[in-house]
């Protein structure tokens, strides 16, 4: 998975950790994906990894940490990082909290034990609300299911059966056909320039009559076919942005 989806558990209880530890690993081998997460048994452990710049999409966070709350990590996050994009899912012993939490918006609190399907529950929802908020594009290259922010995308290539999915960093090869590609709703920014090539508007730095160039460098070729509808489209494009 490009851009991987990262949780951090936060947590001083060993046996909580571990448990949680071992649900994002079942969610993980379930769903084809792999997670990177990231585990602190204390506070100020997570606190310093966030004031270096370390970001998180999901933190499981123990309410009743010994010195630092998570009450406290919470606020921070709000407040001095202004981050909201992170959700956070407390976990607790008992639910007296539930207005001391009201200021921090999390996604949901969870009452010790947890559950296994409760905890995966709570990675499901993060993942959804991600997407939502930053939309990606998905396929499954060798077993393995690969989900690409949509914003980074370049352009699709395809050449018979096969697309290649161009980034700035690299290029991944699946399965497919473009035709069912562009239809997508979320790569609605998306321009089909030629039989074999849907490229990014966003990534489009020079246009021509015959070509474009786009951010990477590449100078992509613009057919006979898909000309004036592609001028239409990036006039249109163009106008609705200014």
């Amino acid at each position: 998975m490009d851009q991987s989806f990262k949780i951090a558990v936060c947590d001083d209880d060993q046996m909580i950790r571990h448990q949680l530890e071992k649900a994002i690993s079942k969610f993980s081998e379930k769903r084809l994906v792999k997670f990177e997460s990231k585990i602190f048994a204390s506070g100020e452990e997570l606190i310093h990894q966030l004031r270096k710049g370390d970001t998180f999409d999901l933190i499981f966070l123990d309410i009743d940490l010994v010195t630092v709350t998570g009450i406290y990590v919470g606020q921070l996050i709000r407040n001095e990082l202004s981050n909201e994009q992170t959700q956070i899912v407390y976990i607790s012993g008992t639910e007296q909290y539930a207005m001391s939490l009201f200021e921090v918006r999390p996604m949901h609190f969870l009452i010790k034990p947890v559950e296994d399907d409760k905890v995966q529950e709570m990675i499901a929802l993060a993942v959804q609300i991600k997407d939502q908020l930053i939309p990606v594009f998905e396929f499954q290259t060798n077993r393995n299911n690969i989900r690409i922010p949509v914003g980074e995308i370049i352009y699709f290539e395809s050449h018979g059966r096969k697309i290649y999915l161009a980034t700035k960093s690299e290029t991944h090869t699946f399965y497919g056909k473009l035709a069912e590609v562009e239809t997508q709703p979320q790569l609605h920014l998306f321009l089909r320039i030629h039989q074999s090539y849907l490229i990014n508007y966003q990534h489009i730095t020079t246009s021509g009559f015959d070509h474009v160039q786009m951010s990477n460098q590449t100078t992509l070729p613009i057919s006979s076919k898909y000309r004036k509808s592609v001028r239409e489209r990036m006039l249109t494009l163009y106008k609705s942005r200014r």
